[in-house]
């Protein structure tokens, strides 16, 4: 009989949405039956789908602002669900999804829950209060909690130090990649056709959501800095700045510097033609864009947060710079492009790291192993 995994989450883009994809296709099929219930606010495809990668879909609309009476109509919903159809774990991604799927888990008796944050709600760039409101849920939601599943060291420090469950209740999980990707012919031309064409620019790529937690303003600006001629930024994802973001490069000068691309499908055939990769984030888990540009072997400029220093150790893997130092960013940029050998080297070390450390099937062996063993003290974080 196979064992029956009820995966939950509101988040339905970016990382999260990434990994659930990873866990659709590549758990054992013959050993795991899974279900998704997932939010189509943030993805409205799903509402066509009748299934997600040939496992049962059940779209129950959580959003990810606190509304009590959206809430309670999703954790009812989800609540009829779990009680009619019995799960082995129950496994909750992301916050909202945290609580709602905890709950709904606790009403309707099922034992064996597992949590995986993919990043905290709280964090150094929150007021004292909004970090206090969100610390306390997450303490409160500790008793429902069988296993919390960091994605990162830095992640799981934060959780230790916040005190949010014993520590004796958290397991490390690192996020792997697909270390080699296969994609179709002709798909670069078809995502950013100016590539096909000489004199091209040399591209500085950033892939993210253009929202506060990714500080793309510090990416934007960094741009006034960089001496280098015939250099592009091109953002990668689209977001609530991006109308401000265009005005910003308009108004401080570096408009032709900078491309703004939108959600793109296939990120990876474009990071192979880019000469840099900068991450300006100001809170991570495990960046999957960060993963992707080291197997990818793309040098990389990040900024020094928790989750990206476990992957970016300075001269060493990559770069490191802090948060809000454009300038800072902008000196480096130009340091990379001009010393090609050192920031060759720097990628070559970071994809090794990759190689050794964040491979899909080393991520998916240890949870499985994990699912059938809830009690297991393999990867217990110390």
């Amino acid at each position: 009989m196979k064992y029956r995994v009820c995966h939950i989450s509101e988040s339905t883009s970016g990382g999260v949405y990434t990994h659930l994809i990873q866990l659709a296709k590549h758990l054992n099929q013959e050993m795991f039956d899974q279900t998704y219930i997932l939010s189509s606010i943030k993805n409205e495809s799903l509402k066509e789908q009748k299934s997600f990668f040939g496992h049962s879909l059940i779209i129950a609309d959580m959003k990810r602002e606190i509304s009590l009476l959206g809430d309670l109509k999703s954790l009812l919903q989800i609540t009829r669900y779990l009680r009619a159809n019995k799960f082995d774990v129950i496994h909750c991604h992301s916050s909202k999804a945290g609580v709602i799927g905890r709950i709904a888990a606790f009403l309707t008796g099922h034992p064996t829950v597992f949590y995986t944050p993919h990043s905290f709600s709280f964090h150094a760039f929150n007021s004292k209060l909004k970090n206090a409101f969100f610390m306390g849920i997450e303490r409160c939601m500790a008793s429902f909690t069988t296993r919390l599943i960091c994605v990162s060291l830095g992640e799981a420090r934060l959780a230790v130090n916040s005190k949010v469950v014993p520590s004796s209740k958290i397991r490390v999980i690192l996020n792997g990649v697909d270390q080699d990707p296969v994609y179709k012919e002709g798909i670069l031309t078809e995502t950013y056709r100016p590539l096909a064409v000489d004199n091209a620019p040399r591209l500085i790529s950033f892939v993210g959501r253009l929202s506060k937690q990714k500080n793309p303003h510090m990416a934007v600006e960094a741009m006034k800095y960089v001496t280098t001629p015939n250099t592009q930024l091109i953002l990668m994802g689209g977001g609530p700045l991006e109308k401000e973001l265009k005005a910003f490069a308009d108004t401080i000068g570096v408009s032709n510097k900078v491309r703004f691309m939108g959600d793109v499908s296939q990120v990876r055939p474009l990071l192979r033609e880019c000469e840099l990769f900068v991450s300006t984030s100001l809170w991570e888990s495990m960046p999957y864009a960060i993963l992707e540009a080291m197997a990818e072997s793309v040098p990389i400029i990040a900024t020094e947060i928790d989750g990206v220093t476990d992957l970016i150790k300075h001269n060493e893997t990559g770069a490191l710079v802090s948060p809000f130092d454009s300038q800072g960013l902008g000196k480096l940029i130009d340091e990379f492009l001009r010393d090609k050998q050192k920031s060759r080297q720097l990628a070559i070390r970071a994809q090794e790291w990759i190689r050794k450390n964040h491979t899909i099937e080393g991520m998916i062996t240890k949870l499985e192993k994990l699912y059938l063993s809830p009690q297991g003290d393999e990867d217990v974080y110390a």
